[in-house]
């Protein structure tokens, strides 16, 4: 088991946390142009090797979004095999927080 406050061991946090199964998280990462491999990430979640600094830490970043669009849809089931569509939610989610940030409205509140 990694240490609890190694990378490895804050996904392996995060991921009981929200439910997510390891297998989807990598689908979905990849589908966000996050180069991990399933066993890559298998050895890690088991001890068996290290994530580098910044895919460790870029995962953590995407399993942060991924906790914030769990907490705004709170009410409704999410299906985490489907990668595309929650690739697209954490996409719209980016898109929000960045107008937010330059006090813009998002396109398609703009019409």
């Amino acid at each position: 088991m990694p240490a609890t406050y190694s990378n490895e061991g804050k996904i392996i946090t995060t991921l009981r946390d929200l439910e997510l199964p390891a297998r989807n998280f990598v689908d979905l990462a990849k589908s966000l142009n996050i180069s991990i491999s399933h066993g890559r990430f298998s050895e890690a979640l088991n001890d068996k090797a290290r994530l580098d600094e910044e895919t460790g830490t870029t995962l953590i970043e995407l399993l942060s979004e991924l906790s914030a669009v769990r907490e705004k849809f709170r009410d409704i089931p999410i299906n985490w095999g489907a990668t595309e569509r929650i690739a697209t939610l954490v996409i719209l989610e980016r898109v929000t927080r960045i107008c937010a940030e330059l006090d813009q409205q998002p396109i398609a509140a703009q019409q």
